[in-house]
């Protein structure tokens, strides 16, 4: 009987520790689903502010996600929710109300606010605040006292526009007509051969060059541009499957870039020089090089060799 005991106890505290790791389980499930208990699908709307009192709303339609009437990065925009919704937590690292202000998450103090939109209203307003490590920052939900470190970061939350903005906004397919800066207009015909004004084009210049309108990016938005200071505009009147539309593209000098504007898509865009200067060749750089050029060409690189 006396050498059962040892066994005995022994079996008590594996059970008591099995016990305690369910609890802890159980405990730590509660606590993630305290923190945000709807699926982001539930999310139609999402409002980003830091504590500057910068603010960007974001709006869920059929077509995406939108920035008021333009196209938003709704690939980014769903992963973040998605991190955010999906994300478990452990214990609360403090539930106090004096605490909340230290680690940043109060309705007057914090480096975010995210309020979270859906079809019925508001789901939850959820404070991002400080940093305890890389790629961690503490949490808490709105009319909660507890306070989370969750695996986030910060930046992953810009309030700045431009920073979910959809940069492939002008991005298009089965260009057919460019009507260039200049006038020269550059034609596909029915075989899907380019034409300059009736001329012959270079095949494989000319479809990069094609490729290149389709595939504009911008920077983001240019909010503070005023287009009368800058450069004469130059233009491209682009058909494509959508039908006709123009870029208009302004230099601006003192910050090295373009603005873009169009009457296909409201608003002013940020576009990077070396971009727009690979859409605003002269005519002859789509030309096609004649045999006997080519000929000659050949002839003068041989002759200088030899000498």
């Amino acid at each position: 009987m006396t050498n059962r005991i040892p066994l005995l106890t022994g079996l008590l505290v594996v059970q008591l520790l099995l016990v305690g790791i369910v609890v802890i389980r159980d405990g730590g499930d509660r606590a993630a689903s305290a923190l945000l208990d709807f699926d982001e699908s539930a999310v139609t709307s999402l409002s980003i502010e830091d504590g500057d009192g910068n603010t960007v709303t974001l709006e869920r339609t059929d077509e995406g996600w939108r920035l008021g009437e333009v196209p938003a990065d709704s690939n980014k925009i769903n992963d973040v929710i998605e991190s955010l919704t999906g994300g478990s937590v452990s214990w609360p690292v403090a539930t106090s109300e004096s605490s909340q202000a230290r680690f940043e998450v109060t309705a007057d103090a914090f480096q975010r606010r995210v309020n979270f939109g859906g079809i019925s209203g508001e789901l939850a307003v959820l404070y991002i605040g400080s940093s305890p490590g890389f790629r961690r920052v503490h949490a808490r939900r709105d009319g909660a006292d507890a306070v989370y470190s969750i695996d986030f970061g910060v930046h992953e939350l810009p309030a700045d526009r431009s920073e979910w903005l959809n940069k492939q906004l002008f991005r298009t397919e089965g260009i057919s007509r460019v009507v260039l800066p200049q006038g020269e207009v550059l034609m596909m015909d029915d075989q899907g051969v380019w034409t300059l004004d009736g001329r012959a084009t270079d095949a494989a210049v000319t479809g990069e060059y094609v490729d290149r309108i389709a595939r504009l990016a911008v920077l983001g938005f240019a909010d503070d541009a005023a287009l009368d200071d800058l450069g004469d505009p130059q233009v491209l009147s682009v058909e494509d499957e959508q039908g006709s539309h123009t870029l208009t593209f302004h230099f601006d000098e003192a910050e090295d870039q373009y603005v873009l504007t169009s009457d296909r898509m409201p608003g002013e865009y940020t576009v990077a020089s070396y971009i727009v200067e690979q859409v605003l060749i002269s005519a002859d750089e789509l030309e096609e090089v004649e045999p006997s050029e080519e000929m000659s060409l050949e002839e003068e690189a041989l002759s200088t060799e030899g000498g």
